[in-house]
Parts: C-alpha cells; structure tokens; sequence
C-alpha cells in the first residue's frame, strides 16, 4: 500500500513540475488541453498572438483549475486585455500551488495583427515562495504567431520559455523547459470546428490532441478531446451572453485521475 501511494505521490509530482507554469482555464480543459487554439476567439489561449485577431477589444478572465483535484496542484489565473493604437496589451497573473508551495507569475505581452498574421510576445517573472517565506526568482518570456489564410482555418504556433532559463535554489536548480505548441482550427461552418495540436516538451516525447466543438444554439459550445498525454479524454461546455463567457471543463488521466476547470470572461465590446 505504502508503495502504491508513494509511486503516486511521485507521478503527480513529475506531472506538477512540468504544468505549474502553463495553467490551463476550463475551456482549454475541455479540449484535452489544448493551449494554442479555442473554440471560440476569446484571451483563454496561451498564443501571445491570439489577442490580436479581436478588434476593440477590451477584456477580462478569471480562471480556477485543480488538477486531480488537489489542493496542492490548483491554479488560479486573471487576464486583462485591450487595444491601443500600436498594439493590443496583455496583463496576466496566476498562482499555482498551496500555501506550502506555490508559483507567482506576473506578465504582460503585446500583440499585433499584420492582414492574415498576427504576431505577439510576452515577458513573465516567476516567483517560487516555500512554507518558510524563502522566495527564489526566475523569468520567462513567450512567442506566438497565427495565420489565417481563410475565414475557416486558423493555423497557430507558440513558443514558451524561449530562453529556457532556470529557478536557482543555491544548491540546486530547475529548469524553465521550452515547451513548443502547434494547432491547427477548422470551422467549415457555424455548426462545428475541428481542432488538433501538436506540443513538445524539450526533454519528453511529443504530445498530439484533437477535439470537436459542436455550437447547437447561438452562445452555446459543447466539446470533447482526446490527448495522448496519459491516454486522457476531455469533455467541456460554455455560454457566451452579451459578452460574458462562461466555460467549465474536465479531463480524464489515466493514472492520475480527473482534473476540472472553469473559466469566466467579459469581453465590453461584445456586450454592446
């Protein structure tokens, strides 16, 4: 029993150390975890470009997430976005652990759309606080850029930690890992999208995930995915009205179990 308990104890911590940074909103869980593409236009994708594709836009998220449904692993994030005239702007916190351990990251990006590009960057400091107020510093920034040949494709690729720098605890270190995303986004109709996407973790194996979105009525989406990460199988559904987006998903890992998330956005423009 010990060893059972022990063994999974060490597979959430492996899986912790390689998530606690890249936090997932409910809509993404509920696309098996997809982080470059969404099923409907909004801040929640981790792209830095992706807040480029919306005009006048001016925006607010708040996400909760608890992988496995642990305390100990739960994230909570905010975004606030909106559009100057060189760039629309990102700000983005999140906190990721519990009181014992637990990651602060502070951001902000900027985004531009050139025709059927976009183009973004962010820069992020990350702060690692432990039980005993010691602190430890580190940052990490993000690339992302999207084309959209035509109104139904959307090809979307991002690069997190570019510089792959490391969190130093004196006697030890850990590395910021890159991480590189590709999705793809097809919506031949306002009835469904096809979404698949590629990530790979610089010292693991490639992951591949493809979800369907069905809308059956204006404001409502439905989703399912499936990842190869831990054989998991996701299931998510959202509602958008008068510019408030309200999304909840969950996802199905083979060994470590379920993990759920819920997303709440305002888009201002939307609303008029």
């Amino acid at each position: 029993m010990k060893k059972i308990v022990f063994t999974g104890l060490f597979l959430v911590s492996l899986y912790a150390d390689a998530q606690d940074i890249i936090v997932q909103s409910g809509e993404s869980m509920g696309i098996a975890g997809m982080l470059t593409v969404s099923q409907v236009d909004g801040i929640s994708s981790i792209d830095p470009s992706a807040i480029a594709e919306i005009e006048g836009l001016a925006a607010v998220e708040v996400s909760h997430a608890r992988p496995f449904g642990m305390s100990e692993l739960r994230q909570t994030s905010a975004k606030v976005a909106g559009q100057t005239k060189f760039a629309n702007v990102l700000v983005a916190f999140a906190r990721c652990g519990d009181e014992d351990s637990h990651y602060t990251e502070i951001g902000g990006g900027l985004s531009r759309k050139f025709g059927i590009w976009s183009m973004g960057l962010e820069y992020h400091a990350l702060i690692h606080t432990m039980s005993d107020n010691r602190r430890y510093s580190s940052s990490f920034s993000r690339f992302g850029f999207r084309l959209r040949p035509r109104k139904e494709w959307l090809l979307s690729v991002a690069i997190h930690s570019i510089e792959q720098r490391e969190i130093s605890y004196g006697f030890t270190s850990r590395e910021i890992e890159a991480i590189a995303m590709a999705g793809i986004k097809w919506r031949p109709n306002q009835l469904c999208s096809v979404m698949l996407e590629a990530e790979k973790r610089w010292n693991d194996d490639a992951i591949g995930k493809v979800a369907v979105a069905i809308y059956p009525i204006e404001g409502l989406d439905v989703s399912a995915g499936f990842s190869s990460n831990g054989s998991s199988f996701s299931a998510g559904a959202g509602y958008i009205w008068q510019g408030i987006a309200l999304h909840v998903g969950i996802m199905r890992h083979e060994k470590l179990g379920v993990s759920s998330g819920v997303t709440l956005s305002y888009n201002l423009n939307k609303s008029k």
